[in-house]
């Protein structure tokens, strides 16, 4: 049903414009917008509507039909607090799409969805980060799939109630993941929607996923299932062990992988393999764990997005949602271990003024975002979020330039690795 408009319309006089009153009121609802946090934990500081979104919102309202002007003007008053911050970020989101009949339709579904819940409950969904690490939404922890040599068993993982946001599904999707993140966090829409489907999902199928894939293949890149592959290491090592002991043959051993890989049958020799494998390793692997193999796309190899592509992915998906144009803070193939102090300055600027900050690492390589700066009791601060594990943390500038955060905070680094930054993104 179409939401009340006429009611909530300025009776202004034919001399005073449609456009007029609109923008009076509409800063009175920025500026309420802007003075509530966007989250409700200590990495929610960052204010609701920063200043890049409330001139997106600005140039939005200056744009549209003075009947879209008044029907969003409309459509915002009629909500509160927060829902009225998110509903202004969504239509900031649209400033360049208003025109299209879509977007208001997007607008108006938006608004229905948020109106009657709860200020908690709207900005845990309006964000795919982990803003509140006072609580642990997801006690899978998503860095124990790199787990592969030699693992049967599931591994345990760190109890952490900081790993609760977006993950990558694929190995190689940390690129895609951050564009993701930025997106969600640019458009409210887009966070309800990822949200809906489980944030901290490991799926390799869903929406997030989805989209994740089609950006990495659409840049050349090669998507590996995260969760499969890692299924599949641990049943080719609990297959390498029982030959190895004479407990199965080499023939039932290829048996069972070749249905494992939907290439044969669930014959006489797979399924003696399958209860050997069961039999040793407490019931590993589920009918459910050999279906999500046999329905996955295993590649020999995965492969993720270079520098280039990486920008060439944001212009193509973020731009028109935020207005921001990235370049990169270096050459090509970025900058050393310990240099990225002198752009530390350019950083928090950006981030001050409402500019999310992706990032690349060396040792591994690896994206990452930034997304919030404050001043802390030892000095700045930035927030800083990761797609491997789903982690979000404030890093002190000293761990951020020494690169010491890729271990002390999001554990990234494998033996012989010494995580560092080589390269950010800052607005062109």
């Amino acid at each position: 049903m179409p939401r009340r408009i006429a009611a909530a319309q300025p009776k202004a006089s034919p001399a005073r414009s449609a456009s007029t009153a609109p923008r009076d009121a509409l800063g009175a609802l920025l500026d309420a917008a802007a003075k509530l946090p966007r989250g409700t934990g200590p990495e929610g500081s960052e204010p609701l509507l920063n200043p890049r979104e409330a001139a997106r919102v600005r140039a939005a309202f200056q744009k549209a039909s003075p009947g879209a002007r008044a029907e969003l003007l409309s459509l915002a008053r009629d909500l509160r607090g927060v829902g009225q911050g998110l509903f202004l970020r969504a239509v900031g989101a649209r400033a360049e799409r208003l025109g299209e009949a879509s977007s208001l339709e997007t607008l108006r579904e938006f608004a229905r969805a948020v109106e009657g819940l709860d200020a908690a409950t709207l900005r845990e969904r309006a964000t795919v980060l982990d803003l509140d690490s006072s609580r642990d939404t997801n006690a899978f922890d998503a860095q124990t799939l790199w787990e592969k040599r030699g693992t049967v068993a599931a591994p345990k993982g760190r109890p952490a109630a900081d790993d609760d946001g977006l993950l990558q599904r694929f190995t190689s999707t940390c690129g895609p993941t951050v564009l993701q993140m930025a997106l969600a966090e640019a458009d409210p829409v887009v966070a309800f929607a990822l949200n809906a489907s489980g944030r901290a999902s490991t799926s390799s199928r869903d929406a997030a996923a989805g989209f994740q894939r089609a950006v990495l293949e659409e840049f050349g890149g090669v998507a590996l299932p995260r969760h499969e592959s890692a299924l599949a290491a641990r049943l080719r090592n609990a297959l390498g062990r029982l030959a190895s002991s004479g407990e199965v043959s080499g023939e039932q051993k290829e048996s069972l992988l070749r249905y494992a890989r939907s290439a044969g049958p669930l014959d006489a020799r797979a399924r003696n393999a399958v209860h050997a494998v069961r039999t040793r390793f407490d019931g590993f692997p589920s009918d459910a764990e050999l279906q999500q193999l046999r329905t996955a796309l295993l590649p020999a190899r995965d492969e993720g997005l270079g520098t280039a592509e990486f920008q060439q992915a944001f212009d193509k998906y973020l731009r028109h949602v935020t207005g921001t144009q990235y370049r990169m803070t270096s050459p090509p193939d970025g900058f050393g271990r310990g240099r990225a102090g002198k752009h530390v300055d350019a950083v928090e600027r950006a981030l001050k003024a409402g500019v999310d900050v992706p990032f690349g690492v060396s040792e591994p390589a690896h994206w990452m975002l930034l997304t919030a700066a404050r001043q802390g009791a030892g000095g700045r601060e930035f927030l800083v979020s990761d797609p491997d594990g789903g982690r979000t943390a404030w890093v002190t500038e000293k761990d951020l330039v020494s690169g010491a955060f890729g271990d002390k905070q999001f554990h990234l680094n494998g033996p012989g690795e010494r995580p560092y930054v080589d390269c950010f993104f800052l607005p062109a």
